[in-house]
């Protein structure tokens, strides 16, 4: 085992990414945003029943992705029926991982649904290995009377619209379970002014 990061050559030799020493999450592959860059304020997902999107999240080849996490803001969920995660390869938008549809994780209110200012990690039902450098979308699915705010950097206006979008969202509508979505993915043009915090591991 190499004494540092940099001496790393195979990417099983370390479970941490050497480019993301801060990160959050233990053992982290890829984030959409850096921790120091992280803001208090809200920030905006799809809505309830439609998938939220959020790129700037390049796997490394050969890396082996098993979980994603996000930081929930200052809403907490309310009415919240469906919670799960999603891994998505920009260039073709075909759905490579999925979590199982959770409610009973530990960031979760005793209310029945994603806590605020918490942090949430699910695992992938089949983790998944990058061929290649691989950007990819992680991806979010609330159903819920009221969905959860997320944590990210909090402007980015002038990037959203930009294809290969930093943040966009399904068309399909009406989305439930991991197995009502439909691979590819149809999306939308980017939306809001924020990136979301996405960090795989």
């Amino acid at each position: 085992m190499p004494a540092y990061a940099w001496e790393v050559t195979t990417p099983e030799q370390t479970s941490v990414n050497p480019w993301l020493p801060w990160s959050m999450v233990p053992n982290a592959i890829a984030e959409s945003v850096p921790r120091a860059w992280i803001a208090s304020a809200s920030l905006g997902g799809a809505g309830t029943g439609v998938l939220t999107m959020v790129g700037n999240l390049v796997v490394p080849a050969g890396r082996l992705v098993s979980n994603m996490t996000m930081y929930s803001s200052t809403t907490a969920a309310v009415g919240q029926t469906n919670l799960w995660f999603a891994l998505v390869r920009q260039s073709d938008n075909v759905v490579l991982a999925q979590t199982a549809d959770n409610l009973d994780k530990g960031a979760l209110g005793a209310a029945g649904g994603w806590a605020n200012n918490s942090l949430l990690t699910l695992a992938y039902t089949t983790p998944w290995r990058a061929p290649s450098d691989t950007p990819v979308y992680g991806c979010l699915l609330q159903v819920a009377t009221t969905v959860t705010t997320l944590r990210g950097y909090a402007s980015i206006a002038g990037t959203i619209g930009i294809s290969p979008f930093t943040v966009t969202s399904s068309t399909q509508t009406g989305i439930t379970t991991p197995a009502s979505l439909t691979s590819p993915v149809a999306y939308t043009a980017g939306f809001g002014t924020g990136l979301p915090y996405v960090a795989l591991s």
